[in-house]
């Protein structure tokens, strides 16, 4: 096995005045009851200094609607190397 981390960020944009709205639909194979080596983070606020709500597999999916109170969402999905891992959000 390797050792390491992988991470990917995704910056969402609506219009100017805008808000979004996402459902996670589907989070797996691996799934943990924390969310230390895997996981996605939405961040739908503006001010990004607090944590966001996390998913990492112990919720019914599809999950409740996130939404943002602004018009920028941030979603941060994060995994070890060796977990794969396939998210689905709308």
């Amino acid at each position: 096995m390797q050792a390491g981390f992988e991470e990917k960020l995704a910056i969402l944009q609506a219009a100017a005045g805008k808000r979004m709205e996402a459902i996670v639909n589907s989070f797996g194979p691996h799934r943990f009851s924390g969310c230390r080596n895997i996981g996605l983070e939405i961040l739908p606020y503006g001010d990004t200094r607090s944590s966001g709500l996390r998913f990492c597999g112990q919720v019914p999916y599809p999950s409740k609607p996130v939404y943002t109170d602004g018009d920028t969402m941030l979603c941060w999905l994060y995994r070890d190397i060796n977990l794969p891992v396939t998210v689905e959000v709308s």
